[in-house]
C-alpha cells in the first residue's frame, strides 16, 4: 500500500517541492537572465505536468484549468528564452518587475501542484449535478431572458467596426454577467431533454449577444460552467480534446477579430495559429491577452517599486478588496480595484494575474493564502463527502478562472459566493429531487 502511494506522489509532488525550493532560493538572489530562464522553465512545467496528468486520470476539470493557464506562463518563457518584450508598451517592463512576477507565479503554481488532488486512474465516471423542479427552471429561464435582453444594449462590433468603438456606445449592466449564474442553476434543474433544449437555446442567445457586443469572457465562463456541471461526465476524451482546442482557437481568433472586423474572421483565425500568422521575422514584443495581462501585472509591481503603491495604499486596497465583494465599485474609491488604479497615468490593457494582486495586498503571505484557497476550492471535486452547494461553488470557481486568474480575483468572493447563495435559497424554498455527485458516488432521489 505505502509503496504505491509513494509512486503516485513522486512526479507531481517532487516537481512542486523542487520548484518551491528553487523559488525560495531565488528570493535571496538578484534578478538575472540565468535564474529567470530556470524559473520560466519551472513555471511552464508546473502547468504542463498537471495538465497532462489530469487528462490521463480523467480529471477533466483540472485539464481545462491548466489548459487555460498555459499561455500566461509562456509569456515570461518567451521573454527569457526568445528575447521578446512582454508587450508593445515597455514603461513598466524591467529586469526586476518581470522577474518578481515570475517568482510569484512559480510560488503560486508550486503550492497549487503540491496540494491539489488527482483522482486515481480508472475512476468511475459521474453524472454531475442535477435537480428536478419545473417551477425553479421556469423562473430561472425567465430571469435569464430578462437579464440578457435588458442587461446589455448598444451597437454591435459589426456596426461600429471594432470592440473599442463598441464600448463607447454600449450600455451594459452587471446583471448581464450574472446571467451566467442564473443559466447555470437553470442547467442544474434541466433534468429532462426538453428542459435541456430550452436551456441550450438560452445559452445560445446569451453567447451570440455577448460575442456580437465584442465580449468573450462571459460566454467562456458560461460554457465552462455547463461543462463542469455535467458535460465533462458525458463527453468522451476525444470530444473534450476537440472542444478544448477548437474553443481555444475560436476565442483567440474572436479576440483579434473584434479589434478590427475589417480584418475578417478567417484572417484573424490564421493569425492566431502559430506559424500561420504572417512572415514578420523581426517581431520584438509579444501580443495577445496573456501578454497584456502579464504587463498589467508588472505595472502593479512597478508602482510598488516606485512607491506609488505605498504600504498605506496597499492596506487600503486589501480592505476595499473584501468590501467590494458586497459594495458596488461605483461607491468605492479607485484603489478598490488595483487592475484599473491609475491606469490612465500608467497605461495597461487591464486585468492582471490573480497571484500578483494578492502579493500587492498581502505580500508573499497573500500569495500563499491565495494558493491554498484556490487549491481547497478545486479539491472540493475530490472530497468523499460533499454537499451540492459546495460542489456548485467549486463549479463557479473553475468556470470563473478567466476572471480570478487573469483579471481580478474578487470574483471568487463576489460572483461565486453570490451564485452559491442563490442556489441555496432556491433549493431551500422549492423542494426537489436531486441527483448529484458526492466524491465517487451518486446520491439519488433525495428530497430537500
Amino acid at each position: 500500500m505505502y509503496p504505491n502511494k509513494k509512486k503516485q506522489i513522486t512526479g507531481d509532488k517532487t516537481l512542486a517541492v523542487f520548484s518551491l525550493i528553487v523559488t525560495t532560493l531565488s528570493l535571496l538572489l538578484s534578478p538575472s537572465i540565468t535564474i529567470g530562464k530556470i524559473l520560466s522553465v519551472l513555471a511552464v512545467s508546473l502547468v504542463l505536468f498537471p495538465l497532462l496528468k489530469s487528462f490521463k486520470t480523467g480529471d477533466y476539470h483540472l485539464s481545462i484549468l491548466f489548459f487555460f493557464m498555459i499561455s500566461y506562463v509562456l509569456v515570461p518563457f518567451n521573454y527569457y528564452w526568445m528575447g521578446l518584450h512582454i508587450n508593445f508598451y515597455q514603461e513598466c517592463e524591467n529586469e526586476n518587475t518581470v522577474f518578481k512576477a515570475l517568482q510569484i507565479l512559480c510560488l503560486f503554481h508550486s503550492i497549487l501542484l503540491l496540494t491539489i488532488r488527482f483522482a486515481k486512474s480508472g475512476r468511475v465516471r459521474q453524472n454531475g449535478l442535477s435537480e428536478e423542479n419545473d417551477w425553479v427552471h421556469i423562473i430561472l429561464i425567465a430571469i435569464s431572458l430578462i437579464f440578457i435582453t435588458f442587461g446589455s444594449s448598444g451597437e454591435t462590433i459589426f456596426e461600429t467596426g471594432s470592440y473599442a468603438e463598441s464600448l463607447e456606445v454600449r450600455h451594459s449592466s452587471t446583471v448581464f454577467a450574472y446571467s451566467v449564474i442564473t443559466i447555470s442553476i437553470a442547467y442544474v434543474y434541466s433534468n429532462t431533454k426538453r428542459k435541456q433544449y430550452i436551456t441550450y437555446c438560452v445559452v445560445a442567445y446569451f453567447c451570440i449577444k455577448d460575442l456580437l457586443m465584442g465580449g468573450r469572457v462571459d460566454s467562456l465562463q458560461l460554457l465552462l460552467a455547463l461543462f463542469f456541471i455535467r458535460l465533462q461526465f458525458v463527453f468522451s476524451r476525444k470530444m473534450i480534446i476537440v472542444a478544448a482546442v477548437s474553443g481555444a482557437l475560436f476565442f483567440l481568433a474572436w479576440g483579434a477579430f473584434r479589434s478590427d472586423v475589417n480584418v475578417g474572421f478567417i484572417n484573424a483565425l490564421t493569425g492566431s495559429i502559430p506559424g500561420m500568422g504572417g512572415a514578420d521575422s523581426h517581431i520584438s514584443h509579444q501580443s495577445g491577452t496573456s501578454a497584456e495581462v502579464y504587463y498589467s501585472s508588472i505595472r502593479i509591481l512597478w508602482m510598488i517599486d516606485h512607491g506609488i503603491l505605498s504600504i498605506g495604499i496597499r492596506l487600503q486596497a486589501l480592505f476595499y478588496f473584501f468590501v467590494s465583494a458586497i459594495v458596488p465599485y461605483s461607491m468605492l474609491p479607485d484603489v478598490a480595484n488595483l487592475s484599473s488604479y491609475l491606469q490612465s497615468t500608467y497605461w495597461s490593457g487591464g486585468g492582471g494575474l490573480g497571484p500578483v494582486f494578492f502579493y500587492a495586498i498581502g505580500g508573499w503571505i497573500g500569495v500563499i493564502v491565495f494558493s491554498f484557497f484556490i487549491s481547497y476550492s478545486i479539491n472540493l471535486f475530490q472530497k468523499a463527502r460533499l454537499s451540492k452547494y459546495a460542489y456548485f461553488y467549486a463549479v463557479l470557481v473553475l468556470a470563473t478562472t478567466p476572471r480570478w486568474y487573469a483579471y481580478y480575483p474578487v470574483q471568487l468572493f463576489k460572483f461565486c459566493f453570490l451564485g452559491m447563495l442563490l442556489y441555496i435559497i432556491l433549493s431551500r424554498l422549492f423542494k426537489s429531487k436531486a441527483y448529484y455527485k458526492i466524491g465517487s458516488r451518486i446520491r439519488k432521489n433525495v428530497s430537500f
